[in-house]
């Protein structure tokens, strides 16, 4: 039995009614399908709303390929216009623009699901109060730490949560249930720990980090030790990741991916680190895109800010082994799509 049966689907009236129930969480079980009849009794979860369309993962499958697309937001689908739909209660008929108006699909709409374990989830938030020498032992953790958090650390967690998935960062509905709050040279700071069960784009999130950096310094767990607190216990696991990721200090510089690269192959070429320079030079370049390369830079060096005391990092075109044009970003309509039509 779908788990849908013992729910009430919507009475849908016409479009702009249609319109108005797809909002995130929303859920859309598939009735019948004339072109992906693999699809027929699934259900999906809209993770996001634009004026002419929204996106959708298949519940209960992450790692199917019609939700690990489009950056992890799912299928993309149009609104139509109001011709091609049939609404007759909660069914609803859709038919193809591309094939004169045949039946394509019926669904039923459903209200974001509101079970027990989720209810009791949502409650279930955990924020912890810690001192900052226990970040010297999380040598096998990664995650977010925020600077200057002063207020309510609940306010901090909702918002943080709101923030990043309108950002189309925390993906598939996912939000950090935890975070954990610590004092260090007079400020409040959080800590949210990347965990198995929350779903990031990780590229979309270090530009957020960059772009928001006067606002909130985050920065990362495994950068924050060593720069603040003396570095990991594990001290042999400090001297080979100073060796391998020297600081090279990139927040505040022009953010053209050329200027970023030279910045940081000049300064693993200065720590003796010519090899991985190269290396990172021609990765970076491969990478097929802006949010990509900063991650892979991530890798090589330790990210800081101008502000802080510095070798002088001027670029010149001597950083860069190869040549490659630089493309611009793609548009956010234009993501892949497995078609539904």
């Amino acid at each position: 039995m779908n788990e849908n049966s013992a729910r009430q689907p919507i009475a849908v009236k016409n479009l702009a009614d249609f319109k108005r129930h797809i909002q995130p969480g929303t859920e859309i079980l598939i009735k019948s399908h004339a072109i992906h009849p693999d699809l027929i009794g699934l259900t999906r979860v809209v993770t996001k709303v634009q004026t002419n369309g929204f996106y959708s993962v298949i519940k209960g499958q992450p790692d199917s390929k019609w939700s690990v697309c489009n950056g992890g937001k799912g299928i993309r689908q149009d609104f139509e216009p109001a011709s091609f739909y049939r609404f007759n209660g909660p069914s609803i008929q859709i038919l193809d623009r591309k094939r004169g108006g045949q039946p394509l699909c019926e669904i039923e709409l459903f209200e974001k699901e509101q079970t027990e374990a989720m209810n009791e989830s949502e409650k279930k938030t955990v924020i912890s109060h810690i001192p900052a020498d226990n970040l010297r032992r999380m040598q096998d953790t990664e995650g977010l730490v925020l600077q200057g958090c002063g207020g309510d650390p609940q306010d901090w967690l909702d918002g943080i949560n709101d923030l990043l998935t309108r950002e189309d960062i925390l993906l598939n509905g996912t939000r950090f249930p935890e975070c954990a709050v610590f004092e260090h040279d007079g400020c409040t700071n959080i800590l949210f720990p990347f965990r198995e069960d929350v779903r990031l784009d990780m590229g979309s999130l270090a530009m957020w980090r960059l772009q928001t950096h006067d606002q909130f310094g985050g920065t990362w767990l495994s950068d924050y030790v060593p720069n603040r607190l003396g570095g990991f216990e594990d001290t042999e696991k400090k001297q080979a990741q100073k060796q391998s990721k020297p600081d090279c200090p990139l927040i505040g510089q022009d953010g053209n991916i050329f200027n970023l690269t030279g910045i940081a192959a000049r300064t693993l070429r200065r720590s003796g680190l010519s090899d991985r320079a190269s290396e990172m030079t021609n990765r970076v370049y491969a990478s097929g895109s802006y949010y990509e390369a900063l991650n892979i830079i991530g890798e090589y060096v330790n990210i800081t800010s101008v502000d802080e005391p510095h070798d002088s990092e001027d670029f010149d075109g001597d950083d860069l082994d190869i040549d490659c044009d630089e493309e611009d970003d793609e548009d956010e309509d234009e993501d892949f799509e497995p078609s539904l039509s």
